[in-house]
């Protein structure tokens, strides 16, 4: 498959872009009274509009200055990149129905399995980390993670 790379990453990010702008006010509730700059939505918002801008100069560069990067993309040489999309798709619905320390565990297992990797500390050390950054969040940033069985 052939991909022009200015056009369909610059549609992409225009898409996404005004998808997280729509998003926003749900995900990220401020006071009315809270000026913008003080709010918890100015990080975001920037992102966001930097991403937009972004989107829009590819969109430029590719409709009206024509130029354009073509690659060939070869879908049975992306398994690899394929399987570890679909696991983090998993592994962000498991979170919500299982809770963040069996979703960690069922996507590192997956993924040790996956790439064959036959070293236990290896998968001891990603199992440990896992669980550091669960209570990182929970008790250093104060962030609400459903811990086991979404609780």
């Amino acid at each position: 498959m052939k991909i022009k790379t200015n056009l369909v990453s610059g549609a992409l990010f225009v898409i996404l872009g005004i998808l997280l702008l729509l998003l926003m006010p749900g995900q990220i509730v401020v006071s009315d009274t809270t000026p913008f700059l003080e709010s918890a939505r100015v990080g975001p918002a920037s992102a966001v509009i930097m991403m937009l801008t972004g989107g829009m100069i590819l969109l430029f560069k590719s409709i009206v200055l024509k130029k354009e990067h073509i690659v060939t993309v070869y879908f049975s040489d992306q398994k690899n990149a394929l399987f570890i999309i679909a696991a983090i798709i998993l592994f962000a619905g498991m979170i919500y129905f299982t809770g963040y320390i069996i979703a960690a565990v069922v996507l590192t297992a997956a993924l040790y399995r996956f790439y064959r990797i036959d070293k236990p500390i290896l998968l001891f050390i990603a199992l440990a980390t896992a669980m550091l950054v669960y209570l990182l969040f929970t008790n250093v940033f104060s962030v609400s993670l459903p811990g086991i069985g979404g609780i």
